[in-house]
């Protein structure tokens, strides 16, 4: 099995509710979980911006916003690229010293208006800990083409029905690589 197992599925399909829950049961076996996450920030009901959220140290940022006035727009949210910078940066650092697994979500457009961070994911999925990320559903070509076709990313495409039962694959699969590495 690849170390690197990548989810990918259209947008609010549940790829990030997937990535935590495995992170939590990881967490819940004694495995050490770095990485970043990316939560929807919401109000009332409806999705306004994208948050940043370092697993380890519980460091917070916003990704991007609709009310946003700065930064790169990517459909109708402003990025803030000097969080992506900082924030996966610093994840990524801290859980390849201190982890067992990184979480790596999300390889996305908005991630991608960041000059660091391509290079940043290359070095995570090269590295020897095993990676849980998610990635776009619709580009392939690019770095996110490119990550999809390395031999070392086992892709699953997600659908809502596997949101419940995929977690508890993934978690058994990642603590069999974690004992592997």
């Amino acid at each position: 099995m690849p170390k690197n197992i990548v989810l990918t599925g259209p947008p609010q399909v549940g790829k990030t509710t997937v990535l935590q829950r495995v992170g939590d049961q990881l967490e819940e076996i004694g495995h050490a979980v770095g990485g970043v996450y990316c939560p929807e920030c919401q109000v009332n009901g409806e999705r306004i911006g994208i948050d940043l959220v370092d697993a380890m140290s519980g460091d917070f940022r916003t990704l991007a916003h609709i009310n946003r006035e700065t930064g790169p727009k990517v459909g109708e949210y402003r990025v803030d690229v000097a969080a992506v910078d900082e924030m996966y940066q610093a994840a990524f650092e801290r859980g390849l010293d201190k982890a067992d697994c990184i979480i790596l979500d999300e390889i996305a457009p908005m991630q991608l208006e960041s000059s660091t961070f391509p290079e940043a994911v290359r070095s995570v999925l090269d590295d020897s800990i095993p990676v849980l990320a998610s990635i776009a559903a619709a580009p392939t070509e690019g770095v996110i083409g490119e990550i999809k076709r390395r031999d070392d990313c086992e892709l699953i495409r997600m659908s809502e029905a596997q949101r419940d039962r995929l977690p508890v694959d993934l978690a058994a699969d990642l603590a069999a690589l974690i004992e592997d590495y």
